[in-house]
C-alpha cells in the first residue's frame, strides 16, 4: 500500500510540473506579449504576421520565416516574427522581430529563462534582417 502511495504522490507533483514546462510555442509568445514593459508592437502586433518559430540548432531561424521578413520589407510593408532561442539548460528566450520597411527593431526578454536574471525587455535596432536572431 505505501508503494502506490508514494507512486501516486509523485504523480501528482510530476505531471503537473512537465506539463508545465512543455508549454507550446504559441503559449509561450501569447504570455511573452502579456508581460508588463512588452513594447506596443509585441502587445499588439502589426503588419503581416510572419509566425512563431525556434532558432534551430545551429543558430539561424528557419528560412521560411526569413523569406517572409524579406517580402515585407521589399513591398515596404510592417511585419512581425516571434522567436524562441533555447539556453543551454533549454530555457527559452523570447524574441519579438518588427520589420517596416527599412527599419528592423528586436525586442528580447529573458523571463523565461531560470537563469536569466531579471525579467523585462531589451530593445534594439539591428542593420538588417540578414543580422538575424542576433542583432547587430
Amino acid at each position: 500500500m505505501n508503494r502506490q502511495m508514494v507512486a501516486a504522490a509523485i504523480a501528482v507533483v510530476v505531471i503537473p510540473l512537465l506539463a508545465a514546462c512543455s508549454g507550446s510555442r504559441a503559449d509561450l509568445v501569447a504570455s511573452a506579449r502579456e508581460l508588463d514593459g512588452a513594447p506596443d508592437w509585441v502587445q499588439q502586433p502589426v503588419g503581416e504576421d510572419c509566425g512563431q518559430v525556434e532558432v534551430n540548432r545551429s543558430g539561424e531561424l528557419p528560412r521560411d520565416a526569413m523569406r517572409c521578413l524579406d517580402e515585407v520589407a521589399e513591398e515596404g510593408q510592417r511585419g512581425t516574427l516571434a522567436f524562441i532561442s533555447r539556453t543551454t539548460e533549454g530555457d527559452p528566450g523570447l524574441s519579438f522581430v518588427l520589420v517596416d520597411g527599412s527599419t528592423v527593431k528586436l525586442a528580447s526578454t529573458p523571463a523565461f529563462d531560470s537563469y536569466g536574471g531579471e525579467a523585462g525587455w531589451r530593445e534594439q535596432a539591428c542593420t538588417d534582417i540578414a543580422a538575424l536572431p542576433a542583432c547587430r
